[in-house]
């Protein structure tokens, strides 16, 4: 948060403080004659602190002019637990790049930025934000840090607020991202106007609306090794070649915010307001060229694959371990948490390794149906790195409303599906591991 509030009253302070122990010092002054009349003389700290004070307030009128904003807390993961090479997404490997900088399509004071990176657990992963002072980070407005107004900066340890997607067999990225309703704070912690749209006109309660005004459309990713530039379609009907960043193919296009055809079925969203894939499927992009002098014409879809071949990708092959080679007991029970919520600790001696972005253990909850109890399976996955003969523990959170009774836990071997688009892209079901039951009471 700016201090210039709190630094121009410490200034007027002192100013006065010096003037008074100045005036108390002093010896009196010489009387004036008559007819040379003088005005009263500042005491020389005086004088300094209030040119300090005038530096301030121009330094103040500049920053307002130029469009900068004071700067609030760094943007902390959502989770609350400081990442780890051997959990979740991992960590950032080596020194991360400055940001891709493009400038706001209305002129607006900050610009926008793309930091890209790969994690010590195989991903390759995008942070999109808005840049000052060449920091990446998020504005507290839209819903966001309760509106505050300030820039938050993002630092690349903040994977909960990436877009992550497993590296290919030769470590390189591919991953295309299309959001239409971008909100100025450069995250989603408000309504856009298709989901809006999709909910009848209503906004569920304890969620805001998020307002147009200063809303983009951004379209994100990596490309590969291979890609040179990528070519899209302007607001206006002309199109535009960028190039792209060497090595990991990555861009960044922000254009106003594009007008969608919202359907007129409720419960269903306008069909190209967000789409994710390997490569680019958006309507407005045109066309990906690449180092070979070839051009892939971008056929418009929303399937994972994208819209062109991935030219550069190297399929990923993890063999399947068999039932009888991952098979070993493992313990479960459900207890209340002091919060008031439920906990489901498991635990069990893992006999082959799932490592990094290629394999994890699965938790599959399964509730008894009955009459009163409409819950369905839910899945966890171990985000972390698990060696072969180690004992593993895990603490899952269920909730304050979940079914009581008995429970079937499942625990299941997953490896990652060639040519996974996002997220973990683990296979589905895996392969068994271990059963238990457990028993949830209130």
């Amino acid at each position: 948060m700016t201090r210039l509030p709190d630094l121009r009253h410490e200034l007027v302070a002192a100013a006065a403080r010096l003037d008074e122990e100045g005036a108390g010092l002093a010896a009196p002054p010489p009387p004036s004659p008559p007819s040379r009349r003088r005005g009263r003389r500042l005491p020389a700290a005086r004088v300094l602190a209030l040119a300090l004070l005038a530096a301030l307030a121009l330094a103040a009128i500049g920053a307002a002019a130029t469009g900068l904003l004071g700067s609030g807390s760094d943007v902390q993961p959502r989770s609350g637990k400081a990442p780890t090479p051997k959990t979740g997404f991992g960590v950032p490997v080596g020194t991360v790049a400055p940001p891709i900088v493009v400038d706001d399509p209305d002129g607006g004071a900050l610009k926008w930025g793309l930091r890209t990176f790969t994690t010590t657990r195989g991903y390759a992963c995008l942070q999109l934000g808005r840049v000052q002072g060449g920091k990446l980070g998020l504005i507290g407005r839209d819903g966001a840090f309760e509106d505050d107004g300030l820039f938050h900066a993002l630092g690349p340890q903040v994977l909960d607020r990436a877009g992550c997607a497993p590296l290919d067999a030769h470590a390189h990225g591919f991953l295309a991202i299309h959001d239409a309703e971008m909100p100025a704070s450069a995250m989603h912690d408000c309504m856009v106007p298709s989901w809006v749209h999709a909910f009848g006109g209503r906004v569920p309660p304890k969620t805001k609306a998020c307002p147009t005004r200063g809303m983009r459309s951004v379209d994100y990713g990596l490309l590969g090794p291979r890609a040179k530039s990528i070519t899209y379609t302007l607001p206006d009907g002309g199109r535009r070649t960028v190039p792209v960043a060497p090595g990991s193919g990555a861009f960044l296009i922000v254009t106003p915010r594009e007008r969608l055809t919202l359907p007129k079925r409720r419960g269903m969203i306008a069909r190209n307001a967000y789409i994710i894939g390997r490569t680019p499927g958006a309507d407005r992009i045109v066309s990906v060229a690449y180092d070979d002098g070839t051009t892939c014409t971008v056929r418009h879809t929303m399937q994972p694959r994208g819209g062109c071949p991935a030219k550069g990708y190297a399929p990923v092959k993890v063999r399947v371990p068999t039932r009888a080679e991952v098979r070993t007991p493992m313990t479960a029970r459900i207890e209340r948490a002091p919060e008031g919520n439920f906990v489901l600790h498991v635990a069990f001696r893992a006999r082959v390794a799932a490592e990094k972005s290629r394999a994890t253990y699965t938790v599959m909850l399964r509730p008894t149906r009955g009459r009163h109890c409409h819950q369905g399976i839910i899945g966890h996955d171990l985000e972390r790195d698990v060696a072969a003969g180690q004992r593993v523990g895990a603490a899952i959170k269920m909730s304050r409303i979940s079914c009581r009774g008995r429970y079937r836990i499942d625990l299941v071997y997953r490896v990652v599906e060639d040519g996974s688009v996002f997220g973990t892209g683990f296979v589905y079901p895996g392969t068994p591991v271990a059963s238990a039951t457990a028993r949830l009471v209130k």
